[in-house]
């Protein structure tokens, strides 16, 4: 028994080693030229949240929702916007204060095809979006948009950085005790908070190009 199943196994292996070298053969430069594929299509959901947190039920809770969290401000900075104060340029900024957005986006399709571009066939990334599948939107804005400044100059007469500065993109509530209407919150001006649905329907390609106008 035990010699019949080794004589077997011998000659399995050695039908597949005959196979496996009679189906090899060398392929020059010229063919592998010509030679092309097309690998099957990627489908990915993609869910970004920036200061918000999800509970398992889908609803979402602000973790700035204080408005003293200066982490969640974003800062704009312009060249050349200071404000001149006791002979220091004070760096300007413009400030999104307690900054939240959550983007879900169910399906989006990357797949490669070819088109032709000035009379050539060239390889492209193909992303595409389905109306049946829409684009949501929840949360995207900000508590209150402000102009900003530094409390120090920026930089040092060496050009090292001011440790001492604290950059106005830190600025985030007003002094405690206040009793105006945005005490306890970013004190500023116009705020966003945008919930929407979107359908696209449609795809855009993507490839390399050696010409400015391809």
């Amino acid at each position: 028994m035990n010699t019949l199943l080794i004589t077997g196994l011998s000659l399995l292996l050695g039908l597949t080693g005959s196979m496996a070298h009679a189906g090899l053969s060398a392929i020059d430069d010229a063919t592998m030229a010509d030679t092309t594929g097309q690998a099957a299509s990627i489908s990915l959901g993609l869910d970004m949240r920036l200061n918000l947190d999800q509970a398992s039920n889908g609803t979402l809770s602000n973790v700035c929702a204080t408005g003293s969290v200066v982490a969640c401000n974003l800062g704009v900075s312009f060249n050349n916007r200071y404000i001149t104060q006791n002979g220091q340029r004070l760096k300007s900024w413009l400030v999104f204060k307690n900054t939240t957005a959550a983007i879900t986006i169910p399906e989006l399709t990357i797949s490669g095809s070819t088109i032709t571009v000035g009379g050539q066939d060239k390889a492209v990334l193909d992303i595409a979006l389905s109306a049946s599948q829409p684009i949501i939107i929840r949360k995207l804005g900000f508590d209150s948009l402000a102009v900003e400044n530094d409390t120090a100059a920026e930089i040092n007469s060496d050009g090292t950085l001011n440790l001492s500065n604290t950059p106005g993109y830190r600025n985030a509530t007003l002094a405690p005790g206040q009793t105006t209407f945005d005490a306890g919150r970013g004190r500023g001006f116009i705020g966003l908070d945008m919930t929407a649905t979107v359908a696209v329907n449609g795809n855009f390609k993507v490839f390399g190009c050696s010409s400015a106008r391809c």
